[in-house]
């Protein structure tokens, strides 16, 4: 058993190490444009919802994850003055979305739909405007700085900003006369520098239709820096609603997938946590069948009988010791020793004089000195009312000494 928590101890431990490793390796970041407003990837447009609710500070923001047609039957009692915010790097809206739009703008509110527009939306049709699309072919298609310039008045900027992008970026070739450029790329062609729009405003009705075929640079890999977010603080100055819807339908589906749906996702997705958790489950496998095996069955141990008169003996005059009488235990001690003497060596009376003496060294073969003494001791005891620990240690050294004598431990 102390083996196996030991192993999984050392499995535990790698899984620490393995984790710390994955903490502290440079992130690696998915460049798929999403555009999802919780996404902190480069093309994706945490930063836009943030500044936008720095922006719009007092006005409230609706996230809509219907399509356009859904989103404006089921908010009919909006306010007229209200921003629809589309961005996505490709859409293409249905005929019935389309409609909904140029009713949604003919009525006084504000649509400001983001995309490149690669596969050609129809717009022109819904809102009867007269433009046309181009991208910059020139070149190895490399990621390089444009400059970009504000030219409506409202818009200007102490100078101008430069954005990187690939450059197949959209922008619009020719405009119509009702149409309003907000802002130019300048793309240099045949040694030649070409004002393109990328930012125009159609009136419609009473309200306005805002495209801006960039939506690169309203991702979190753009507005990361600080110029660039007055760029977008720029953009939105001379948009002033009442009420900002924001579309979460026309952007990149999200996955879904087991690690979204349960309780435990954050074990699940991270690379680190399931590295511990894969180590775990096999760290317990393994000692789950480290267990099982067969083993062999544990060898009882005797433990041998004690003596338990001696222990008894030993307690007894540890009793006595304690409470200080020394003349009574010296006493039984003087008096188990004779006791052995008769049993052992038949002497039914031992005096205590030097005839005594003589007749116990002549049956015993006793150090006679030994014996004087012996008696001397037992003589000094009997005479006195108190015995003090010297006198007892006397006494107990010298019967040992004559028990060793004898070739016994003790008395038995």
């Amino acid at each position: 058993m102390k083996k196996g928590l030991r192993i999984l101890f050392f499995l535990l431990l790698i899984a620490v190490l393995v984790f710390v490793i994955q903490e502290r390796k440079p992130q690696s970041f998915t460049w798929t444009a999403n555009y999802w407003q919780e996404s902190k990837e480069p093309f994706g447009t945490f930063i836009l919802d943030k500044s936008l609710h720095d922006i719009y500070s007092d006005i409230d923001i609706l996230y809509s994850d219907s399509t356009i047609y859904n989103t404006l039957k089921n908010q009919a009692d909006l306010c007229d003055n209200t921003l629809y915010f589309i961005i996505g790097r490709s859409l293409f809206l249905s005929q019935e979305d389309m409609e909904s739009l140029e009713q949604f703008v003919s009525s006084g509110n504000t649509v400001f739909w983001v995309s490149n527009f690669q596969y050609g939306a129809n717009i022109e049709d819904a809102f009867i405007l007269d433009f046309e699309w181009a991208y910059d072919e020139s070149g190895p298609k490399v990621e390089k700085e444009y400059p970009v310039r504000f030219t409506h008045p409202d818009l200007e900027m102490e100078e101008d900003f430069q954005i990187k992008l690939r450059n197949e970026g959209a922008y619009f070739r020719s405009l119509g006369e009702e149409i309003e450029t907000l802002s130019n790329l300048e793309i240099k062609q045949d040694s030649a520098t070409i004002l393109s729009p990328h930012f125009i405003r159609a009136a419609h009705g009473d309200g306005f239709l805002y495209l801006h075929s960039l939506p690169e640079l309203f991702s979190n890999y753009q507005l990361e820096n600080a110029g660039n977010r007055r760029y977008l603080e720029a953009v939105f100055a001379s948009i002033n609603p009442d009420f900002i819807l924001m579309d979460d339908y026309y952007k990149m589906k999200r996955p879904t997938s087991v690690a979204e749906s349960t309780p435990l996702k954050v074990l699940l997705k991270e690379p680190a946590f399931r590295w511990i958790r894969n180590v775990s489950l096999l760290g317990i496998a393994f000692l789950f069948f480290s267990q099982v095996r067969r083993k062999q069955r544990a060898i009882p141990i005797v433990t041998p009988k004690q003596n338990e008169t001696i222990d008894f003996v030993e307690t007894l005059g540890m009793l006595y010791y304690n409470d200080k009488g020394h003349k009574g235990l010296a006493a039984k001690k003087i008096k188990h020793f004779f006791e052995y003497l008769r049993r052992n060596y038949y002497l039914q009376e031992i005096e205590r004089s030097d005839r005594g003496i003589e007749i116990v060294a002549r049956k015993t073969g006793l150090d006679r000195t030994k014996l004087k003494k012996l008696f001397s001791v037992i003589k000094n005891m009997d005479l006195r009312k108190e015995v003090f620990d010297t006198d007892l240690e006397s006494v107990n050294r010298i019967i040992d000494e004559l028990y060793r004598d004898l070739g016994a431990k003790g008395f038995s």
